[in-house]
């Protein structure tokens, strides 16, 4: 009965990491989670919501950032509020896939927040930020944004507190 038990609970974790294999994989399994919430727009969209911050910056990086941001095509976001441990582990433990690399990490408590980008060739087509924020606030998201990107766009994704750093 041990025995049994055991793979039961082997198959169900394995099943549930080789699920999310790759970033969109990610996205659809935190999708899934009770209290998660999906959202897609184009890039259009956001440069638009991003401008009505712009005059409130006074520190110009929303305006260094704005040049990047109008490069994405679309964008979709998961944010989940309360996230149960399956989807945090899943967003922590996200093993890198096929033409992705991580180009930041933060992970100072209570925010662990991972910036990757998918590369296609020589083109970089997708970039996503992975987080988890931990208690008091127990909120997780990803967001991708897809488009052409250099690696000048990536340094100031990299480097933009706008971008989550």
């Amino acid at each position: 009965m041990k025995k049994y038990f055991f793979t039961v609970i082997f198959a169900l974790f394995t099943g549930l990491f080789a699920s999310a294999q790759d970033l969109n994989s990610l996205m659809n399994e935190v999708a899934k989670s009770e209290n998660a919430k999906r959202e897609v727009g184009d890039g259009a969209a956001i440069v638009g919501r991003m401008k009505t911050f712009l005059e409130k910056d006074t520190t110009g990086m929303m305006a260094r950032l704005l040049p990047v941001m109008q490069k994405i095509d679309s964008a979709m976001t998961v944010s989940i509020q309360s996230p149960d441990s399956v989807a945090t582990e899943l967003i922590k433990n996200y093993k890198l896939g096929v033409g992705d690399s991580i180009i930041k990490v933060t992970d100072k408590a209570p925010a662990y927040i991972r910036t990757i980008v998918h590369k296609e060739g020589d083109s970089t087509t997708e970039v996503f930020l992975l987080y988890v924020i931990d208690a008091p606030y127990n909120a997780g998201a990803i967001f991708k944004y897809s488009g052409k990107f250099n690696e000048a766009d990536l340094r100031e994704m990299a480097t933009n507190k706008f971008m989550g750093n």
